[in-house]
């Protein structure tokens, strides 16, 4: 009777995750080179040149970005359960084909960054030694690095996916992240879970500190944070936020003939509820604009223009009826 049963969520990600193991270590040895040099650049700049870790490690971002579009295209698929041949060819050219767009979100995540250290940790000084006001500050200041956060993880995916401009992919990012709020929230937690445990050697190696001598437990400690870091984080976490998220997101623009992704060969009209005899307030300022944007509708992502088509449809469907 346990056997047929239905699994649960995080059951069916597990298994996922499980299957998929192989072919995202494979992905973080591909991408290992570029990462493991935009590392050593960084570290190599705060250690010589400028000083300021939070100013010179962030870098990691930008320098690292044109070669993050294979990870995210191959984590994917992974997650939607295509095992194309040749990781390889296909990590090449979605690099190829989005790295532009991907270094300017490295630009940008890079200044979102380095702003919410700052605010965030002078907001905290300042709260203890000037006034308690300024923790409201704080509060808010994390509210907006948490926005950006889940922007960005709808970002990554929604470039390379969809034809879309890059205005367009910023602004639908960001009521993605209102309409997926959920997915993005449980994306989060799951990578925590994951760092904690990938992450707790570490622990082990400080508890050995009173019986090996303080060299080896700091060669120990470096070691397995470089191997992590290369060889067990980066596609693991993104197969995590395209499990939760990729779903609902190709759910919402199913209907686009533009999509890059193997499904949008066969596209279906998204299931977009349309009630000619009961449509929402502000309709009509809705339908104005360009018919290539991305809008809400009834709690679904939408062109404004196929949304025009469904309705004219409807219109139709009623004058014969």
């Amino acid at each position: 009777m346990s056997d047929n049963r239905k699994k649960l969520g995080f059951e069916v990600l597990l298994d996922k995750f499980k299957s998929n193991f192989g072919r995202l270590i494979l992905t973080n040895l591909i991408f290992a080179l570029p990462f493991g040099i935009a590392l050593c650049g960084a570290y190599l700049l705060d250690h010589f040149l400028v000083h300021i870790a939070p100013l010179t490690l962030p870098l990691v971002f930008v320098l690292v970005s044109p070669f993050y579009p294979g990870v995210v295209v191959l984590t994917r698929n992974f997650s939607t359960g295509k095992y194309d041949k040749g990781i390889f060819k296909i990590y090449l050219r979605a690099v190829k084909e989005n790295w532009y767009k991907f270094l300017l979100c490295g630009v940008l995540l890079y200044i979102a960054c380095v702003g919410g250290y700052f605010s965030i940790s002078g907001y905290i000084a300042f709260a203890s030694g000037i006034s308690w006001m300024f923790y409201i500050l704080l509060f808010f200041s994390v509210l907006i690095c948490l926005f950006l956060l889940f922007m960005f993880f709808c970002l990554v995916l929604m470039i390379p996916s969809f034809e879309l401009k890059l205005k367009d992919a910023f602004k639908n990012s960001a009521l993605s992240v209102f309409g997926e709020f959920k997915e993005c929230l449980l994306s989060l937690l799951s990578i925590i879970v994951y760092l904690a445990v990938v992450l707790m050697p570490i622990i082990v190696f400080f508890n050995l500190a009173g019986t090996l001598t303080l060299e080896l437990v700091k060669i120990l400690l470096v070691s397995y944070t470089v191997f992590a870091l290369l060889v067990l984080i980066p596609a693991p976490c993104q197969f995590l936020i395209c499990h939760f998220i990729y779903p609902k997101m190709f759910e919402a623009v199913a209907g686009e003939k533009k999509a890059k992704t193997e499904e949008s060969q066969n596209p279906e009209i998204p299931s977009v509820s349309i009630d000619a005899n009961d449509k929402p307030d502000g309709l009509e300022e809705l339908l104005e604009g360009d018919d290539e944007e991305y809008i809400f509708y009834n709690g679904k992502m939408i062109k404004r223009g196929l949304l025009k088509k469904l309705l004219k449809q409807e219109q139709e469907e009623d004058k014969n009826e």
